[in-house]
């Protein structure tokens, strides 16, 4: 057996813990199976169907998937109720769900679904129903999402009942609160608080610990609902990767300029912190690692942003201007922040400058920067990359005639347009 599941051809965490049993979705045959002890039992039986974004309802003893169906060269996407090793559909209609998510008295069920041509960053629908003691779903309705132009994130119960998600209706994503039906705002920033497919926020029956992004560069806060007030957590991180909360402490998978991916114990005084675990490698200096500059290439409507890595090696003297690797990240509307990565580190310590441009259609701008790249893919990113090489350029900062474009996946196809409609590279590289 190996845990993996294909929904969507990416497939997420493959796995979840009900209690002491461990459900998983296993690669070869995309079933569910559950680990009890040492003995593996099938749950579903279906030889077309694919499952992902599980959850547990220990009320019934059962579970809620997202199922995408086979049939006739075409994919169904529905949410199931597995109990007993039966499945019954319980909401249909739509080409895409996500996100299921149960209340903690067990009463109800949100989930979050959208429709081709849109995809999740553009609109989707978020819809809460009550549920039946068999399982089954009562009549639901239709919480945000409605307008077509809304994108919703990670949809989530406080103790009390309350639905809570992050929304970009401001142009922005910040958080909203559903109660007594209707939506307001926990607060209102010019920031986004989530991105796709991230987790953006961890909440207890006090407070919410969320992140924030302002032109790309994440920020940690701490919002308390009793006072209404905000607390900004003063740490030396750049990047939060996951976050879970606990009465005592904030844990989170953190990254910095200078340290790579860490796990950290966040305490409750908002600035000091314990290193639970770290991959940085024992070899490294901080004298030798390069840290980013921000940047900005072209103006008004056009305007993109990105980081500039410049050549460090305190053994070696770099003389005249460097030569350039530019970066298009993939996505396409993911990010890059100005975290320590080791791939940037191997070519700006062997005298290469390193940048990477965080073009119109990237995260953590609003939603007016990330719908640019909408009908545009293949246009924008390619003219940010080459508006931020000519930037470079007549800021004397890397050499004119030694600029290398690269990508992978959507950016590698950008890396390519980008080599095929402009003179200003001499080199290209797409992974895939």
């Amino acid at each position: 057996y190996i845990p993996r599941t294909a929904v969507h051809e990416y497939g997420c965490l493959p796995y979840l813990i009900a209690e002491k049993d461990i459900v998983f979705s296993n690669s070869q045959d995309q079933k569910l199976y559950r680990l009890r002890g040492n003995k593996i039992f099938p749950m579903t039986f279906l030889d077309n169907a694919r499952y992902a974004d599980g959850i547990y309802d220990p009320v019934r003893q059962g579970f809620y998937y997202v199922r995408e169906q086979h049939t006739n060269n075409a994919a169904h996407n529905t949410i199931v109720w597995i109990q007993q090793d039966t499945e019954t559909v319980v909401a249909a209609g739509h080409d895409f769900y996500s996100n299921p998510i149960i209340s903690k008295d067990g009463k109800f069920l949100a989930y979050l679904c959208w429709d081709l041509p849109s995809m999740p960053w553009q609109s989707t629908k978020l819809f809460l129903h009550p549920i039946k003691e068999n399982g089954s779903l009562g009549e639901g309705v239709a919480v945000a999402g409605e307008n077509s132009n809304e994108s919703i994130f990670q949809p989530e119960f406080d103790e009390e009942g309350l639905l809570y998600f992050a929304s970009d209706r401001s142009g922005f994503y910040n958080i909203y609160v559903y109660k007594d039906a209707v939506v307001t705002p926990l607060f209102t920033v010019a920031a986004d608080i989530g991105a796709p497919a991230w987790v953006y926020a961890a909440a207890t029956e006090k407070s919410i610990v969320y992140c924030s992004q302002e032109l790309g560069k994440m920020q940690l806060y701490r919002y308390f609902f009793a006072t209404k007030t905000t607390v900004k957590y003063d740490l030396p991180f750049t990047e939060f990767l996951a976050l879970s909360i606990t009465k005592n402490a904030v844990y989170a998978t953190v990254r910095s300029q200078l340290k790579p991916t860490c796990l950290v114990q966040i305490h409750n005084d908002s600035t000091t912190t314990t290193i639970v675990e770290t991959t940085r490698p024992d070899f490294l200096q901080s004298d030798d690692l390069a840290t980013a500059a921000l940047f900005s290439a072209g103006s008004g409507e056009n305007k993109c942003y990105g980081y500039l890595y410049q050549p460090v090696n305190q053994r070696y003297t770099c003389t005249g201007t460097p030569p350039l690797i530019l970066k298009i990240h993939s996505g396409p509307t993911s990010f890059h922040s100005d975290s320590f990565r080791m791939e940037t580190q191997f070519w700006t310590s062997r005298g290469f400058a390193v940048a990477i441009v965080n073009f119109r259609g990237s995260s953590g701008f609003g939603r007016d920067y990330r719908q640019a790249l909408d009908q545009n893919f293949g246009v924008v990113d390619v003219a940010d990359a080459v508006a931020a090489a000519r930037y470079l350029i007549q800021q004397n900062l890397c050499h004119p005639q030694q600029i290398i474009v690269k990508g992978g996946s959507s950016g590698g196809y950008s890396a390519l347009m980008a080599a095929c409609c402009s003179d200003l590279f001499c080199g290209v590289i797409s992974w895939y």
